[in-house]
């Protein structure tokens, strides 16, 4: 392949496509889940200081979002690393999940 046939690839696989749109929309997206994370973080620890309880629903719900946003990029990337982090919030999911429900049939 010469060098204009990879240009022209690459300019038809791009066409219509925003690249400082799709920027923003990665790092915006990052921003949403640390900001995601760190009110579940401040809510849990205030019900588990005010209330003495802790509540595992609502880190389940973030971890089942990391673990899908993640399985989706192992899917796509197929990078080993990416398995790991996939895996470890998995796991965290269903450990939240079944705290969760131990805590719902008290």
């Amino acid at each position: 392949m010469t060098r204009e046939e990879i240009l022209e690839k690459s300019q038809n696989e791009n066409k219509g496509k925003d690249v400082v749109e799709e920027e923003f929309v990665r790092k915006g997206f990052l921003v949403c889940w640390l900001v995601s994370l760190a009110a579940a973080s401040i809510v849990a620890l205030t019900e588990a200081i005010v209330l003495g309880k802790q509540n595992s629903g609502l880190f389940f719900a973030l971890m089942s979002g990391l673990f899908s946003f993640f399985l989706m990029k192992y899917i796509k990337l197929r990078k080993k690393h990416e398995l790991f982090i996939t895996i470890a919030y998995g796991i965290a999911a269903v450990c939240f999940a079944i705290s969760w429900i131990i805590t719902l049939v008290k």
